[in-house]
């Protein structure tokens, strides 16, 4: 059963078109990243499904309910919608404690005030907040005020978990424990939830399926792995982790294994090259940090050995990371700790075949 089923929504403001004919399903208990730069549309596109945005054209179905249709003229307000939202912001009560904060979306609802403790004692325990109604906002740290922002959206039982950036106020340690914390409570809670963020660290973590978004456009959507290691187009290589992107020209192309393209400094490389590119079409090829070989000594009997130059070298904990640069090309490469590789000194790069995404110029 489909838990959000989005349909050509468009969203336009004045003469911007923040949303573009956008089009999706994703199926119950699903957790959805929409993810992109400032400016891609992604917060704008989980207003429209929260109801905070009137659609310019489309339909909206949360599972069966249809919430938002253009066609049929129907717009639910966001309280009729039956979600659960968390801002980036947390926007608790100051002046309520925790117990209040929780238990005022069950009393607006008219939930039994006999329900109301047990409710609230449940969802506690889940977000592992047991001992801490009588507490108030500034009496919790950044990551307890985030639980209560959690516990009081899924009290209620709500059929879809909306939450807008809600790790951006974290400190980067933080932000790392509460990814899998809002991991495991959305699978205990069994709810489908679409989650904004412009972290991509936080998308693969979270996610079954990721929307990755620019300028109101759905570039790609699939799983974490489908987005990270076939990415569709150069924008999406990029911003999914860190990659080189390299200018090109397909010489040769005899199936997915004996492809060959030529840089623009005359390097031929070999490569696993898509049907649709035939000889003398410009693409790019993208090449992640991590999928090539640094070394002083060449590797005997692999394909696409380059001899590059080293240019830079910078430590990042348990890896260095490296400019190389052959032919006025440069890239960058991250590899093991090494005292043997040193800025100026010769090397050779060996960059496999199948691991050169070839993408539309």
């Amino acid at each position: 059963m489909p838990g959000l089923n989005v349909r050509g929504v468009i969203k336009r403001f004045g003469a911007v078109e923040a949303v573009k004919e956008i089009s999706f399903e994703v199926e119950d208990r699903t957790f959805l990243t929409l993810l992109g730069p400032s400016g891609s549309g992604k917060t704008t596109l989980l207003r429209c499904i929260a109801g905070f945005e009137i659609l310019d054209e489309g339909e909206i179905y949360i599972g069966s309910d249809l919430v938002s249709s253009v066609p049929r003229g129907i717009h639910k307000l966001p309280a009729a919608r039956d979600l659960g939202m968390v801002f980036q912001s947390y926007a608790l009560w100051p002046h309520m404690n925790v117990f209040e904060n929780i238990a005022h979306s069950l009393r607006i609802r008219k939930v039994p005030l006999n329900e109301i403790s047990d409710r609230i004692a449940d969802v506690l325990r889940m977000v592992r907040l047991e001992g801490m109604e009588k507490r108030f906002p500034s009496q919790l740290s950044g990551g307890q005020q985030q639980r209560v922002a959690i516990a009081r959206a899924l009290v209620y039982k709500p059929k879809l978990l909306l939450l807008d950036e809600p790790l951006s106020n974290l400190d980067a340690k933080l932000r790392k424990e509460m990814r899998y914390e809002l991991r495991e409570l959305q699978q205990a809670a069994q709810i489908t939830a679409v989650y904004v963020t412009h972290d991509q660290a936080e998308a693969l973590t979270l996610s079954d399926r990721v929307c990755v978004m620019d300028h109101g456009v759905m570039e790609q959507m699939g799983t974490p792995r489908e987005v990270y290691t076939k990415p569709f187009s150069s924008f999406v290589a990029d911003f999914m982790g860190s990659a080189n992107l390299l200018p090109a020209r397909v010489f040769a192309n005899s199936g997915m294994e004996g492809g060959k393209i030529v840089l623009q400094n005359g390097v031929e490389i070999s490569c696993a090259c898509p049907p649709q590119f035939s000889p003398g079409t410009d693409v790019v090829a993208a090449i992640r940090p991590e999928d090539m070989d640094l070394e002083l000594s060449p590797p005997v009997d692999v394909a696409n050995v380059l001899a590059v130059k080293i240019n830079r070298k910078t430590y990042v904990g348990q890896i260095e990371e490296y400019l190389v640069e052959f032919g006025g090309v440069e890239l960058t490469v991250t590899r093991r700790l090494s005292d043997e590789m040193q800025v100026g000194s010769q090397a050779h790069l060996a960059i496999p075949p199948l691991r050169v995404v070839i993408l539309p110029a």
